[in-house]
C-alpha cells in the first residue's frame, strides 16, 4: 500500500476515534455493608452554554453475597468543563444509583483528564445529550473552576429512565 493511501486511512481512523470523551474510575458510598466500583467512559460532548457536559451512565459491578448478588445502574450529566492549570480539564460528576436489593448508593468524582481542543462530534449520538434541568441550571453552569463545584452534587439530577425497564421492581 502506497504511503498516501496508508495515511489517509489512518487520518479517517483517528478522526472517527477521537470523540471527545473522559474516563472515569471511583468507588459507590457504603450502603448495607458493601460498595461497588463504577468505572467507564462518559458519552460524548454534549454543548451547554459556553461549556460542554458528558453523560456518565452504566452498571456498578457485581456484588456478590452467599449466593445471591446484584449490581445497580447509574446515570448523570457531568457538570461543565473544570480548566486545569497544564491546559486539560475534568469534569465533577455525582448522583445516586438505582434501588437494587433495597438499598442504593451515593457516588462522586471528577472524570480523567482531557484535552481542551473541543472535537466536533457526529450526530448519530443525540442520547447522550438529553435536555435536563440540571444542564441548564446557573448554579452548574458557572461551576467552571475546582473552587466553583461544591454546589454541583445537589444540582445534578438523575438522567430519565436511569435503568432499563427489565431492572424494575
Amino acid at each position: 500500500m502506497a504511503d498516501e493511501a496508508r495515511q489517509t486511512i489512518v487520518g479517517e481512523l483517528d478522526e472517527k476515534h477521537s470523540l471527545h470523551v473522559h474516563s472515569y474510575n471511583t468507588e459507590t458510598d457504603v450502603a448495607d455493608e458493601h460498595q461497588h466500583v463504577i468505572m467507564g467512559v462518559s458519552g460524548p460532548m454534549c454543548p451547554q452554554g459556553n461549556s460542554h457536559v458528558h453523560r456518565v451512565r452504566g452498571r456498578t459491578t457485581f456484588f456478590v453475597d452467599g449466593d445471591e448478588g446484584h449490581w445497580h445502574w447509574y446515570d448523570v450529566m457531568s457538570g461543565p468543563a473544570i480548566a486545569m492549570p497544564d491546559g486539560t480539564h475534568t469534569h465533577y460528576f455525582s448522583g445516586e444509583t438505582s434501588v437494587d436489593d433495597g438499598h442504593s448508593h451515593s457516588f462522586a468524582d471528577n472524570t480523567a483528564l482531557g484535552p481542551n481542543e473541543i472535537i466536533e462530534d457526529d450526530e448519530d449520538d443525540d442520547d447522550d445529550c438529553p435536555n435536563f434541568a440540571a444542564t441548564t441550571n446557573a448554579a452548574v453552569a458557572g461551576a467552571t473552576s475546582v473552587a466553583g463545584i461544591a454546589g454541583l452534587s445537589k444540582n445534578n439530577k438523575k438522567c430519565k429512565n436511569h435503568r432499563p425497564e427489565e431492572t424494575e421492581k
